[in-house]
């Protein structure tokens, strides 16, 4: 399972509610639960699943929340290629 960061700003519960239905909506296949997405204090939300698409889950959340998301850590992402 490979998780995905990302940051934005979660004001209250009803904002909670929101991000995790566009998460959901997003990725329907690889989300399937609310317990895949995790609200941390910091303001970072991580969502855990197999093959997530990290780009089309930020892009899902920032037009139902109308405000900027970032993506802090996609581990698939960042993984360099070897050098031969």
């Amino acid at each position: 399972m490979a998780p995905i960061t990302l940051r934005m700003e979660v004001h209250c519960f009803g904002c909670r509610s929101k991000i995790v239905k566009a998460i959901m909506k997003a990725d329907p296949y690889e989300v399937t639960s609310k317990d895949q997405v995790l609200f941390l204090e910091n303001g970072n939300v991580v969502v855990i699943g197999r093959d997530l698409n990290g780009p089309r889950i930020r892009q899902a959340v920032e037009r139902k929340m109308l405000t900027s998301v970032s993506i802090v850590m996609n581990p698939v992402a960042s993984i360099p290629e070897p050098d031969d």
